[in-house]
Parts: C-alpha cells; structure tokens; sequence
C-alpha cells in the first residue's frame, strides 16, 4: 500500500465550481495549480521510476480505478458536472469521465505518452500509445496504435474493453499532448547537441511534417558533424553559424545545410507552409552567405540585422532575405514587426512600444500566405550587442571587483532591492560581448565588499566557486563549471556548458533565458527552465519550466540565500 498526500489549490476549486459546462476536451487538456503537480510528481514519480511502460501504466491506471469512490454527477450535483484533473483530489466521489480526465493527465505528466479520449453512448474511457507492442484492446488513430485504458472499470487491466460497450461505435477525443510534443522535442535537440548544434533562442526552433520527420534550427561554433554531414563557418575564425537540419522519426540524419558569414549568425525559429517548405529566422552580423555565396546578405552601417530563408523539405535552398532592421539605431526598447510574402517580398517593418510581458516573438505563416517576423531589439539574439566599453582606470586592465561595486552601487540608488542588486550588477556587466568572468572573482569581491557573506551564506559561497567561467559569446552566455561537475544553487541545478541569454527591460527589470543546461527540482525530479525573471524592487525571481510553462515565485533572500 502507498500514502500520498496530494495538495490542491482551493482558490482554484471555488473557481470550477461555478465554471460553465464546456466540451471534455477541455477538461482534457487543462492542466492542475502548481501545488498539485509538485505533489503529484513527488508523490508518483518515485513510484514508478524504475519500472516498465507497461507497468507504469498499469500502476496509474489502477490507482486511479481504486483511489475514489465512484457517484454519478445526478446523485452528488443533481447535474451533470466535469472535473477539471484537480477536483477529483477534492470532491468525495467521481465518475468516468472525471476519472478519464485524471487518468489522462498523470500518464501525460508522468510518461509524456500520448493519450485519447473515446467517448461511448454514456460512458468514456481512454486509449494510450505506447512505445512497445501490447495485448489486449485496441485502435488505430491517425495511424497509430492505442490501447483501451479504462479508469472506471475498476480492477481491469491495460487493454480490457468494458463488456457492454465492446464493439459500440465510439467518439475519440483529440487530445492537445503537449508533454509528448516537449519530449520528441527534447528527444532531437538531444542529438543536436550531441552533434554540435545548440538554441539561438526559447523560440520554436523544430517542427515536424506529417511523416514524423523533424527540422530544427540554431548555430554551432565553428564546426558540427550532423551524422555522417560535417558543417563549418566560412571565417577562420570559430564564429556562430547557422544551420537546418532534417531527421526521420528515428533520429536519422537526413540532411544538412548551414549558412555563415566573416562574423557571427544565429537562427532561432522555423515554420513549415502546407507545401512542407521551410522558413527559418535569425539575426547575422556583417555579413551571411548561403550556398557558398550564391545568395549574399550584407548589413549597413556596423549595425547587425535579422534575415529569412526559405528551403524546401529536401533542403533545396530557395531564398534569403534581411529585414533591413540595420539602417535603424539600435540601443532601444521596441519591439518590431516585418512582414514577408512566402516569396521572399519584404511588406515593411512596423515598430511597437516593447512590452515586457509580452513573449510571443518569433515567425509565424498566417493563412493568407504572410510571414511574420516579431522581435524585439533588446531580446533578439545577437541583435543589440553591447558597443559599449567598461570604464577602467587610465593604464590600468579591468578590475571586476571594482567594477561590480560601482554598478552595485548604482543600482542600489536607484532602489534596486538591496540583496538582488549584486546578481543585477553581474548581469549587467555579462552584458558586454566577450566579458568573462570567473566564479573565483565574485568570491573575490565579496570577500573585498561584503565579507559577512562568506560566513552568513557559505553554502551559496562555495556554489559560486564551482563556477569556473562565465563568457559572452555575442550575446550568448556560457556557463564552465569547476571540474565539468553540476551546481546547485537551492533548487536550481547548473551543468557545465549550460548556455544563458540576458534581456534587460526599460523598466529596469531582467529576463534570463535558459538556452540549455539549468533545471529546477530536487533528487532526481528535474524540469528544464524556460526563463527566470527577475524583478528589482522586490528581489522576487519568477521561474517559468517544464514544457507546460508552471511558474513559481521565489525571493533570492528569503529562498536561496537564507
């Protein structure tokens, strides 16, 4: 037997209970407060680690068939009523498709498989793709195999129908499996990395055609052997470049192309049109050659500019253009929108005062045919990269320590929380394209500035000596641990080559994204982070992780520090 002990949030439970009746795909495809899913995960998780598929779901499919007791929604609400996943924690009794709903959510949490609805003449039950063969009932959707999981059928196993409604004609209920989405997206990047590819940005960088191929896009540094493909930049120097890449749903290397320049390029999003050509984005500086030169974009004024290409699926190159972004000055907070015909015809650039709660950049193909390209200058990769010079002393090389005292200093009388203006201070000066900076060296200053914190925070003391070098690579920042070993700060974990983009806001406040590397968890329950916020009057650090984008509020004093 097994205790869990499942939190649920009550303000959100007072919010469903007058929540108008909607489809159940809704229900479906909802997902639980923060406080149930750390508890689900850390509850569940533990459980099933170590065992099979197949055991996995059969365990999840059981608990949910004995853990509650079964009512119809006319004998407990006098109404038909649909649980969102949350309230069946809450309410004393629950019915089939309450118990599907739940069923669903904990195999795509849990698993990341992907799951149906199947909605009978007054019942509904679920089916499961699993990644090996298995007995018992089954259906094909979309040309995939699913096996019956029925949540109500209490003690009955993976794949068993439920008498009554074998061979009735039944409904599937598409399900929005974003778990099994984020973990094939995973899956690719994975062999990426490992080939020498890496993210420009937490933008979407990988689709998929309806064959299961997928295409992703990013830079490597100087050279990446994508399979049996080897890729290099055209400068001899290790500079970014750009590359597409096509796998078959095995991982099988298909093709390559790349396209680079005298300096660096970065691509970060891609989209596919209904013909299964490709459009990727990014930004370049000076200048980018596609096809060993065929096509040449050059940018103006030392400034740096954003491009679009377009291939077709067998990696044909059709076309480049710029967005023409390098005649304007570029130190400032807008936010812009270009417009592209799938032709490659450039309809203008409009420009938007920047909103910092607004993450919905990228390139996007609406159904008329127009590409739109959306960024901001403060946050597109290799965009806005600082000219700038940090001020020493006259004959002198830089001193970190003194630097980062006077930005301290600074901050602090701007009212930056006192505690978050030194994390502030870093970043600011991580801004600067090629500044390193090692672990060693902060140590340094607090030992100079502040030597109560040795003592006072020693475990976030040490931590900070096992990083051994942080350096920005035109705006990507890389991140060398002590020893190639991991580092955790509290509950957030830092592996060795972990890469890291800073975007400040006219506000003041700070977004850092995580490129690749950092997760939040504990023992071996890890999600990757998407982006931590950081905001400076309060010292609070908003975390956005996991491929469902749950967020959490910490305080660097009261939660990392103390």
């Amino acid at each position: 037997p097994y205790s869990l002990n499942i939190k649920y949030n009550q303000n959100l439970i007072n919010f469903y209970r007058d929540y108008p009746q909607v489809n159940i795909n809704i229900y479906f495809d909802a997902a639980v407060s923060l406080e149930t899913k750390e508890s689900i995960v850390e509850g569940l998780k533990p459980i099933i680690n170590n065992m099979t598929e197949t055991e996995a779901l059969s365990f999840l499919l059981y608990f949910v068939q004995t853990s509650f007791d079964y009512q119809t929604d006319e004998k407990q609400f006098n109404k038909e009523k649909f649980f969102f996943p949350e309230e069946v924690f809450y309410y004393p009794y629950s019915d089939c498709e309450d118990r599907s709903v739940l069923f669903a959510y904990l195999v795509k949490e849990l698993l990341n498989n992907k799951v149906i609805g199947i909605e009978y003449p007054g019942h509904i039950a679920t089916a499961v793709k699993l990644n090996q063969d298995s007995e018992g009932d089954y259906l094909v959707y979309d040309g995939e195999k699913y096996i019956i999981a029925d949540a109500t059928f209490e003690n009955a196993p993976l794949g068993m129908t439920m008498p009554e409604y074998r061979g009735k004609e039944a409904k599937i209920i598409e399900l929005d499996n974003y778990k099994y989405k984020g973990h094939n997206n995973k899956y690719f990047w994975d062999i990426v990395r490992k080939s020498g590819g890496y993210h420009g940005n937490n933008l979407q960088d990988v689709v998929f055609d309806d064959e299961g191929n997928a295409y992703l896009t990013g830079y490597f540094m100087g050279e990446a052997e994508f399979g049996d493909q080897t890729k290099k930049t055209d400068s001899t120097q290790a500079v970014r470049g750009v590359f597409l890449v096509k796998y078959d749903k095995n991982g099988n290397i298909l093709w390559a192309k790349n396209a680079s320049g005298n300096k660096s390029a970065t691509a970060y999003a891609i989209v596919r049109d209904n013909n299964n050509n490709l459009y990727i984005t990014g930004s370049f500086s000076s200048k980018l050659e596609f096809e060993k030169g065929s096509t040449v974009l050059q940018c103006k004024n030392d400034n740096n500019d954003v491009f679009i290409a377009k291939y077709n699926n067998e990696g044909k190159f059709i076309w480049a253009k710029k967005a023409g972004l390098d005649t304007f000055p570029q130190d400032n907070y807008l936010t812009y929108l270009t417009n592209f015909t799938t032709d490659g015809i450039n309809k203008g650039t409009t420009f938007y005062s920047e909103n910092e709660s607004y993450n919905n950049y990228g390139l996007y193909l609406n159904p008329d045919g127009l590409l739109y390209l959306i960024g901001s200058f403060s946050n597109t990769t290799g965009l806005n990269l600082s000219k700038l010079r940090l001020e020493t002393r006259e004959g002198k090389e830089l001193n970190l320590s003194e630097s980062l005292k006077a930005e301290n200093d600074k901050l602090i009388a701007d009212d930056y929380e006192v505690n978050i203006a030194g994390l502030f201070s870093l970043l600011n000066l991580m801004k600067y394209n090629g500044l390193k900076v090692e672990g060693k060296e902060v140590q340094s200053t607090l030992n100079m500035y502040n030597p109560e914190f040795r003592e006072k925070y020693s475990d976030v003391y040490q931590d900070i000596g096992k990083i051994n070098l942080l350096i920005n690579e035109d705006g990507i920042i890389s991140i060398k641990t002590k020893e190639g070993k991991s580092v955790n700060f509290d509950k957030m974990k830092v592996t060795s080559n972990s890469k890291v983009k800073i975007t400040s806001f006219e506000s003041g406040d700070a977004q850092i994204d995580i490129l690749s590397g950092i997760t939040a968890g504990k023992f071996f329950i890890w999600f990757d982070i998407n982006f931590v916020k950081i905001f400076k009057e309060t010292g609070d650090m908003l975390i956005d992780f996991d491929t469902d984008h749950s967020q959490k509020v910490i305080n660097l004093k009261e939660d990392i520090l103390e």
